[in-house]
């Protein structure tokens, strides 16, 4: 899916926020954009100190490495770390947050 044919909702509560999405979900990409889009939230494919949430699937350990963490949750964390107000969600946050 791409990212940028979902444009945020200027109407949805969290208009005007980031979202990047790493990892599976069990829904799939398109039904997440979309779901975040009607948030209001912008789709971005990565983060930086702009990002809002950052949504943590699953990784496959082919693809990260044997810490399970990908480099966006890596980079999300150190920006945390910095003081950025990124927050990281798993899938059951995420579902929270699009049926709030």
């Amino acid at each position: 899916a791409d990212h940028k044919a979902y444009s945020p909702n200027e109407f949805g509560e969290l208009y005007g926020q980031t979202i990047v999405f790493t990892g599976e979900l069990s829904m799939t990409r398109a039904e997440a954009f979309e779901a975040a889009a009607e948030l209001g939230l912008e789709i971005k494919s990565g983060v930086s100190k702009k990002t809002d949430y950052l949504v943590a699937g699953e990784q496959d350990a082919n693809l990260v490495g044997p810490t399970g963490i990908s480099s966006k949750q890596i980079k999300a964390e150190a920006l945390i770390d910095e003081g950025f107000d990124i927050q990281i969600l798993d899938e059951d946050e995420f579902m929270a947050l699009i049926e709030a």
